[in-house]
């Protein structure tokens, strides 16, 4: 913030800033103590804030509006105000890094306390890319509790370690304390008890060293130190200890007006005392809780101490005593399915949204490119095509009119010209019908493969020619004229590959298997070399420069078949045989 005392004197409305700043001050003072009342000065802070254009105030006040709503258990309202605040800050703040720290940090928080691991973990990560130092400490201090609750002790104190680094260097006193009890927390969890009392030695010791300074230990972390030393005692059975530290730590909490903390100390007061097998003062205490938790709104504190009071009946076997709190367990925990429920619909719509709009883009690029494919057969079919006739039919008409004035070298080159020509007016067609298959649904229909093989083979009537089919197998699902192309373009490579003297022996199958179709065609002619393998499906890769080979025949093959989204590949061993295998799904 500004210098305030210049900058009031100066504001276009003095008498609101300074109310704002009012509201605003007991807010954050007041959002752990009185979370409810905090939440209505941030509330109203707020609206004057966005009147003055105070942005960054604003946003400071959202942070408190999403603290408060945590302390009060509402995890779901809390997410949307912090959100809502980054929508706001990216649009009003320039991506102030000090305000996206700040909030990211927070949201990490809400995520702890839902248990969400992932989420916290990759949120505080994003917090601490910004590397505000003000707040690394804070953001250090809850990826250690993430590690921490999710087992990985070791992660935890080099994050907290960090954190005392940083908050060391800028005499942060306040979060350097939090860091140490959290510390003394997993020490106490792994059973290192004398590191465990060190450290909350060590907190309270700040304490009484900062008191009453504005960058001190807060209360808070004071008592917490003191409640976490109960536990120690209490697992080191000395309960009378226990007890009397816990009820110091109680008397704190409440004269500081902490609900929270007095339902945790009042909760671990009720084990020292079930320990002891002293259930009605334990009973006595949870009650007491419970009255805090549902005073105060607390309904995380609630449901811990629903849930303990429960366990205690059950224990005990007093199923009786136990029903009007499960009633009260059971609404709590459905309203969280219920809002579990509604988060994960909200999930789902949010990722079916986000598939629909990729296949949308999808669809365009394919259309576009589509569109492309078409330009560029008109392109072959006219503008390449065209020179290629003009080239074609003057060497023609050279040829008929002044071949016999030409010598032989003359000659040869003419019908080289010829040659080139009609190969590379070949090519072209060949291209176009490449860039031109298409597939349409409405054609797409059960084929009788060995009536198609019959009319294939009825065009080779070549008497040199012995060619040799045989099918069995099934039917196959697909447009007649892509059947028929696939099966010409394999038999023309069949033809093409032969041995030489040899008949050609072609055994075509079509099986249905779990989910395809498998469609193979099997030669003996003189086979394909591995390295070639996966070149020989590219278009105008010609392995070998046989008549007639123009290398766009199994580039075909392979383009009708991915219209399918079915696979081709060959399998082969030079000079004994090839088998093209086909899968097309069902």
């Amino acid at each position: 913030m500004k210098d305030e005392t210049t900058y009031l004197k100066n504001h276009k409305f003095p008498t609101e800033y300074a109310k704002m700043l009012k509201l605003g001050e007991e807010a954050f003072k007041q959002e752990s103590t009185q979370p409810v009342i905090a939440r209505q000065k941030a509330e109203q802070a707020s609206k004057i804030a966005l009147k003055l254009n105070e942005y960054d105030y604003f946003s400071r006040l959202q942070c408190t509006i999403g603290r408060t709503l945590i302390f009060l258990g509402n995890i779901k309202e809390a997410i949307a105000v912090l959100e809502n605040n980054l929508n706001f800050i990216r649009e009003h703040l320039s991506d102030s890094i000090e305000c996206l720290s700040l909030t990211y940090n927070i949201l990490g928080t809400v995520y702890i306390n839902t248990c969400e691991y992932q989420a916290a973990l990759e949120t505080l990560l994003i917090a601490r890319s910004f590397a505000y130092l003000p707040h690394l400490g804070s953001i250090y201090n809850n990826l250690g509790l993430v590690y921490t609750y999710t087992g990985d002790n070791d992660k935890a104190l080099e994050c907290w370690e960090l954190g005392l680094e940083v908050t060391d260097e800028i005499q942060d006193i306040k979060t350097y304390a939090q860091i140490r009890h959290n510390m003394s927390f997993a020490y106490f969890k792994l059973g290192r008890i004398s590191e465990t009392i060190q450290g909350i030695e060590k907190v309270l010791e700040l304490f009484e060293k900062n008191k009453g300074k504005q960058q001190g230990v807060s209360g808070k972390t004071r008592i917490r130190s003191l409640n976490m030393l109960g536990e120690v005692y209490r697992a080191e059975k000395k309960y009378d200890a226990a007890l009397e530290i816990l009820e110091q730590a109680l008397k704190l909490a409440e004269a500081e007006h902490f609900t929270p903390i007095c339902c945790e100390v009042l909760i671990d007061k009720a084990k020292v005392y079930f320990e002891q097998a002293e259930g009605a003062a334990g009973i006595a205490c949870l009650l007491d809780a419970l009255a805090h938790a549902n005073k105060s709104g607390l309904h995380i504190q609630k449901q811990e101490t629903l849930e303990q009071i429960i366990s205690y009946y059950k224990k005990t076997q007093n199923l009786e005593a136990a029903f009007p709190y499960l009633e009260q367990l059971y609404q709590i925990q459905r309203k969280q399915v219920e809002e579990l429920r509604s988060k994960n619909f909200r999930k789902i719509i949010l990722e079916r949204d986000k598939e629909i709009h990729l296949l949308e883009e999808k669809n365009k690029e394919i259309q576009r490119q589509n569109a492309t494919l078409k330009q560029f057969a008109y392109i072959i079919s006219h503008d390449l095509r065209e020179p290629i006739r003009g080239i074609t039919g003057f060497a023609s008409m050279l040829n008929n009119k002044y071949a016999q004035k030409l010598d032989a070298t003359g000659n040869e080159y003419l019908q080289f010209i010829l040659s080139e020509a009609h190969s590379m007016n070949r090519n072209l067609a060949r291209l176009l019908q490449y860039t031109t298959i298409e597939k349409n649904t409405d054609n797409i229909k059960e084929l009788d493969l060995q009536e198609i093989i019959t009319k294939i083979q009825r065009q080779y009537h070549d008497e040199s020619l012995q060619l040799n089919i045989s099918f069995e197998g099934e039917t196959i699902k697909m447009q007649r004229q892509h059947a028929v192309l696939l099966l010409s373009e394999l038999i023309d490579n069949v033809i093409q590959f032969k041995k030489e003297g040899e008949d050609c022996q072609v055994e075509i199958k079509c099986e249905l298997k779990e989910g395809y179709h498998h469609l193979s065609v099997k030669d003996y002619g003189i086979g394909i070399a591995p390295a070639y393998h996966d070149k020989i499906f590219k278009i105008f890769n010609k392995i070998t420069k046989h008549e007639g080979n123009t290398g766009v025949g199994l580039a075909i093959c392979e383009r009708i078949v991915q219209l399918y989204k079915g696979e081709i590949s060959v399998e082969s061993t030079l000079n004994q045989f090839s088998t093209f295998h086909i899968k097309i799904p069902v």
